[in-house]
């Protein structure tokens, strides 16, 4: 059925003429005054420029500032060294304020009780007078970083230590801006501070193959012949003066360990290796027989469910760290829960919870009760 049965016709609306509206700069024309304005804002408007009061470089819009700063100059998970420096830095030619070192932290003043397990000492100290890298490889708890603090405590050298994770980032390594204009150091920069005012330092890259392999190639200028950090924000070379000592030292669990990263042979070629295992049974007897109040026979049988763990395939193998952990809760369970408790708790805190349910009703509980005839 079409309109005009109905009588009706479709109205016509008569034709408005057209208004353009012209740009006066280049006569270009558009629909309306709005277009135009817009049109001469992107166009036609002299840039304005945005500095970037951290290093004076030059963008034409606020967004391109803020990413600006956002990559170069601010970071979101950075490690804090509050600790380790103080706030009366002073500017460099940049003007830039880096914050100062104050060496007088990273001495060590006590390190728990330390029994040198084989020739791990006379290693670091061959190695302290060579200055070539060394990085202990080794099973967890076995004192890989504590044989080092060690080291550095009885030859008062300061320490700088470094947690290494997958998560580890440049401006952990070389350095960042904690403000504007004010720099803080990273962890090898900081290290070469610290030598040099010193005259001697050791650096400790805590479970290396934890940094992925991006921030492992952060690591070659100051491990090969160069020594060196370079600091891009700073326009610095950070580098060893001739009478400073600075011994490139590393630790890290093998790589069968889950969490970790192969370690790329570019970085791996610079250190020395030293692998290290668990203890000898007398060594190990000794350092967990320097805790007051374990009897010598209970000394034994922690030490030999110990190393029923390591040789089996148990989700945890019990460590060196275990056992001295056993041995300080058992005094203080001893004080609290009297000493048939305390037994019974120090074994649960320290070795049955480290595993899974299985392990527990399969091999936990019967070795504890062969060996220590005990049930938990």
């Amino acid at each position: 059925m079409s309109l005009d049965q109905y009588g009706t016709q479709p109205q016509q609306t008569p034709t408005q003429p057209q208004t353009f509206f012209t740009c006066d700069v280049c006569g270009r024309t558009f629909k309306s005054q709005l277009a135009v304005n817009t049109h001469k804002g992107l166009v036609h408007k002299e840039p304005q420029q945005y500095n970037c009061v951290t290093c004076n470089l030059t963008f034409n819009s606020k967004h391109a500032l803020k990413v600006h700063n956002g990559i170069v100059h601010t970071s979101n998970s950075v490690r804090n060294f509050t600790k380790s420096v103080s706030q009366n830095g002073t500017p460099n030619s940049r003007g830039i304020k880096v914050l100062d070192v104050d060496t007088s932290k990273f001495y060590v003043l006590e390190t728990p009780r330390y029994v040198e397990q084989d020739s791990e000492l006379k290693i670091l100290e061959a190695h302290w007078k060579s200055q070539v890298p060394l990085l202990f490889v080794g099973p967890k708890g076995v004192g890989k970083t504590l044989s080092i603090a060690h080291f550095a405590r009885i030859n008062t050298i300061p320490i700088v230590q470094y947690d290494c994770s997958e998560d580890s980032k440049r401006w952990d390594l070389v350095g960042r801006f904690v403000d504007v204009g004010t720099y803080e150091l990273g962890v090898m920069p900081l290290a070469i501070e610290v030598a040099n005012r010193e005259g001697k330092c050791i650096l400790v890259f805590e479970e290396l193959n934890a940094l992925s392999p991006n921030m492992q190639k952060t690591l070659n200028q100051l491990l090969d012949w160069r020594r060196h950090v370079y600091v891009p924000e700073l326009n610095k070379v950070y580098r060893l003066e001739p009478n400073a000592k600075l011994l490139i030292a590393a630790t890290m669990n093998p790589s069968t360990y889950g969490g970790v990263f192969e370690l790329n042979e570019d970085l791996r070629s610079r250190f020395a290796e030293y692998h290290v295992t668990y203890p000898r049974t007398d060594v190990e007897q000794k350092v967990v027989s320097m805790y007051d109040g374990l009897p010598d026979d209970l000394v034994q049988k922690l030490i030999t469910l110990a190393n029923e763990s390591r040789a089996g395939t148990l989700s945890y193998v019990i460590s060196p760290r275990d056992l001295t952990l056993f041995a300080t809760l058992y005094k203080t369970y001893t004080e609290v829960f009297g000493q048939d408790k305390a037994l019974r708790m120090a074994l649960k805190t320290t070795v049955i919870d480290r595993f899974n349910e299985e392990e527990v009703k399969t091999w936990v509980k019967p070795r504890i009760l062969s060996i220590f005839g005990i049930e938990v």
